[in-house]
């Protein structure tokens, strides 16, 4: 596949064109990206590219709306470019924030908080998605994630307060704790007027509504071309995102233009 270039104008039209219906989400919808959202991006593009050649957009013509939404393919266009622009202008106002340090009291309290909820809410959360939600707050790392982490346990404690209420190893101190802990670590972080929070949280549901779309088109394009080598051209965007591996060195304004090379799926 060809070189890719970051392009400002593009990326930041595109990310305007999706922000109402990302704002749209709701904050138990939205997911934190386990890969790097830039190499997701252009794999995303690259995918879509290949769905605008000829033999396949025909094949894709052929389905029926009611098994496959063709605004995916638009929208797999516009997402992809959003992201890249999100990625950017988080690295960009991280970069910028002050280095701010937090007391190892605060650290410790909020770390030790965490931890006891996840412990007990693997106990009884059985349901697929809040067992999605509690693996993706595992996952965290950072002060940041560290606040935010608190913000979704306090929301998984809220929702089955009925079940842990059973629970003697269950404090409901933890519920009030988690919001005092996450507040006062954006504060301490200097993050008063939330702007990087803002872009995390706006970074995350673009990359939600980027992985909805894109995997309704890899799906379906392994589908149609189960029987032949084509189906291997819309891989994972998990594996093909890892697979990427040559990119360019980061950048701390949005409005760079880094080239990006490596081979594409």
């Amino acid at each position: 596949m060809p070189d890719l270039t970051f392009e400002p104008t593009l990326a930041h039209q595109n990310y305007e064109l999706v922000l109402d219906r990302a704002m749209k989400l709701a904050p138990s919808a939205v997911q934190r990206p386990t890969i790097d959202t830039q190499r997701a991006a252009i794999v995303a593009l690259a995918v879509w590219k290949l769905t605008q050649e000829p033999e396949v957009a025909v094949r894709f013509a052929l389905l029926p709306a009611a098994l496959f939404d063709p605004t995916h393919i638009e929208n797999l266009h516009a997402l992809a470019w959003a992201i890249w622009h999100a990625e950017m202008t988080l690295r960009a106002a991280r970069v910028g924030a002050t280095d701010a340090k937090l007391s190892v009291i605060l650290v410790d309290g909020a770390t030790l908080t965490r931890a006891e909820l996840i412990r007990i809410l693997d106990y009884h959360l059985d349901d697929p998605k809040d067992r999605a939600e509690l693996a993706a707050i595992i996952s965290g790392a950072g002060y940041l994630d560290l606040a935010n982490d608190l913000q979704r346990l306090r929301a998984l404690a809220i929702a089955h307060a009925a079940e842990l209420a059973g629970d003697k190893r269950y404090r409901p101190e933890l519920v009030e704790q988690c919001l005092t802990y996450s507040e006062q670590i954006i504060s301490d972080l200097g993050l008063q007027d939330r702007a990087i929070a803002r872009q995390l949280d706006l970074q995350q549901r673009i990359w939600t509504l980027l992985l909805k779309s894109y995997t309704e088109v890899a799906d379906t394009g392994r589908f149609i071309f189960r029987d032949t080598a084509m189906a291997e051209r819309f891989p994972s965007l998990f594996t093909a995102s890892r697979r990427y591996t040559r990119m360019p060195t980061a950048a701390v304004e949005p409005t760079t233009e880094p080239e990006v090379e490596g081979e594409l799926p």
